[in-house]
């Protein structure tokens, strides 16, 4: 009996929660990317980094985002950090218009993104 009520309560509970927002979900990727890019180091597996930047391409593509390529510039992963640092604190904070305009400022100019404000 109690493990039929606790289980109505965890159903109740998981279904009643609110679902993450797709643009949470973006900023969460971005940042976790981020961190990975900043934290890697020699022994660092590029394959799966590249594999995971290109996940990530292709899920801010579908949600309207430009995304750095090497033709603009991009030729390291390192020179993603200003585009996904930025882009994803705009999402976290659920704002998409800034979000989107900031991600259409530093892919075209990938130096711009270290400039505060910028």
């Amino acid at each position: 009996m109690l493990g039929a009520l606790a289980g109505w309560r965890l159903t109740k509970w998981w279904f009643g929660r609110s679902p993450i927002s797709w643009e949470s979900d973006l900023g969460i990727d971005m940042s976790l990317l981020a961190f990975r890019i900043g934290d890697s180091s020699f022994g660092t597996d590029l394959e799966r980094l590249n594999a995971d930047i290109d996940v990530l391409r292709v899920k801010a593509r579908k949600r309207g985002f430009p995304f750095p390529e090497i033709a603009q510039g991009f030729t390291t992963v390192q020179s993603l950090l200003p585009y996904l640092t930025r882009v994803s604190a705009h999402l976290g904070a659920g704002h998409v218009a800034e979000a989107r305009a900031a991600a259409s400022q530093l892919v075209s100019k990938p130096s711009a993104g270290a400039v505060p404000g910028g």
